[in-house]
Order: C-alpha cells, then sequence, then structure tokens
C-alpha cells in the first residue's frame, strides 16, 4: 500500500529516447490519470 509521501523509483528500459521540449508527458495509475503536462 503506497501512503502520502511515498516515492516510487523506476529504472529505465532499453530504447527510452530523452525527454524534449514540446514533449506531453502522462502518467496512469489503474485506468486513473494522475499526470499530464508538457515539458517546456
Amino acid at each position: 500500500t503506497l501512503k502520502k509521501g511515498d516515492l516510487i523509483f523506476t529504472g529505465t528500459p532499453e530504447g527510452v529516447g530523452k525527454v524534449h521540449q514540446g514533449d506531453k508527458l502522462e502518467a496512469w495509475l489503474e485506468g486513473k490519470q494522475l499526470l499530464n503536462f508538457d515539458v517546456k
């Protein structure tokens, strides 16, 4: 169970590219969108 303030660290799989200005990033957990932002 995750609690408020917990951090999740993940590795980077092979083939993942760099994040660039103008990219759009999203994070989902169990079908619920938690983050959605543009890289500036």
